[in-house]
């Protein structure tokens, strides 16, 4: 009988401790869709592969914090040269931007100035239409296509 008890405990206890980790993994899985989608609802996500001169081209990824009230905004950036003489480079890169309107062509276009006021290199980024930015030289001109019509300097909207 004793032992019918303790056994009978030792289930009990395995059923309550076998529960309490599967609810664990479901606040996990949770949290985890929470954050996933409050970044999505945070940032603008842009990805493309633009010409490069020294390598077979450049894969980027281009997160813009969307909707800030300040003057400047956050960015996050990803680039992988492909194909370059050492092999791939991934290089990563944050840092804020700001929304400026008008560029050469169209006085009322919104372009979007990554690290301005500061010592980085400045990129333009016009915003075409709600699903493409295109990029600007740094004169804020339009970048002459490459003749390898598979890339652009295009980057299309993967994500809002």
């Amino acid at each position: 009988m004793k032992s019918t008890i303790v056994f009978l405990l030792s289930i009990l206890i395995f059923t309550a401790c076998g529960n309490q980790g599967e609810g664990e993994g479901n606040v996990i899985q949770e949290v985890g869709q929470d954050i996933s989608s409050r970044v999505a609802n945070e940032y603008l996500v842009f990805e493309g592969e633009i010409p490069c001169v020294d390598c077979d081209r450049i894969e980027v990824e281009l997160w813009l914090e969307k909707d800030s009230v300040q003057e400047t905004s956050e960015y996050w950036i990803r680039t992988v040269h492909r194909g370059t003489h050492t092999g791939d480079i991934e290089d990563e890169v944050e840092g804020v931007y700001t929304k400026l309107v008008g560029y050469r062509e169209d006085p009322t276009a919104t372009v979007y100035q990554l690290n301005p006021g500061t010592n980085e290199p400045r990129y333009f980024l016009l915003n075409e239409n709600e699903g493409t930015l295109s990029m600007l030289g740094p004169d804020r001109r339009m970048m002459e296509e490459d003749d390898d019509e598979r890339y652009d300097y295009n980057l299309r909207l993967k994500r809002n």
